[in-house]
This record gives C-alpha cells, sequence and structure tokens, in this order.
C-alpha cells in the first residue's frame, strides 16, 4: 500500500551487501580466519537499528527465554 519510491528505498535499505571495501575485513575473509566476517559487519548495525526503533521485538524473546 505504499509509494513504489519509498518501498524501493524500505528494500534496499533492508539488503546486505557483502561486497565490503574495508582492506581488514577483506584479509580477515580471504585468508580464512574468518570466513563470515561479512554478516556481522554489515548485519548487527541493522539488527541494532531495529532493536532502538521497535524494543518489544527484543522483550519478546528476552521474556521467552
Amino acid at each position: 500500500g505504499m509509494p513504489k519510491d519509498i518501498a524501493a528505498d524500505e528494500a534496499i535499505e533492508a539488503f546486505i551487501d557483502y561486497e565490503i571495501n574495508a582492506p581488514w575485513i577483506k584479509k580477515l575473509r580471504d585468508t580464512g580466519v574468518v570466513p563470515f566476517i561479512s554478516w556481522p559487519y554489515k548485519a548487527l548495525p541493522l539488527m541494532i537499528d531495529n532493536i532502538m526503533r521497535k524494543p518489544w521485538k527484543l522483550a519478546k524473546w528476552a521474556t521467552i527465554f
């Protein structure tokens, strides 16, 4: 129900692009020390932003566990 340009902006924001230009991330990923470092590097800021905007989602899991 939202306009296409707003929906596109939200989709691009939620998409995790694993092509990272930070040299230390590339080195860790390419040497095999931490091959999956790209995911936490990109996903953790998105999760923190989501927790800041919607704290009840974290509270639900805290209550369950």
